[in-house]
């Protein structure tokens, strides 16, 4: 896997935005990409993977320590892409 590209939006007021992570085997397992979804976003954010082989479960992590309790972003879309 070389990369996946994730719709997510953070549209409106209701909510916050953040840091997305892509993590191997566990939310707390290898940091193998990470992407900012920017508050006020509709467009798509490409995160680079890299450091993977072998069969692995993907964790996407959300992550924003001042969000006040707000929902972060929703993932409307993810599009996986072979490394080149």
């Amino acid at each position: 896997m070389g990369s996946v590209t994730i719709l997510a939006t953070a549209s409106d007021q209701r909510t916050a935005g953040g840091k997305l992570e892509a993590r191997l085997d566990s939310p707390t397992g290898q940091l193998i990409g990470s992407g900012e979804i920017s508050a006020g976003s509709t467009n798509p954010t490409k995160i680079q993977l890299s450091g993977i082989s072998g069969f692995h479960r993907l964790y996407l992590v959300y992550l924003n320590a001042e969000s006040k309790g707000k929902p972060l972003f929703a993932v409307v879309n993810l599009k996986f892409e072979k490394a080149k």
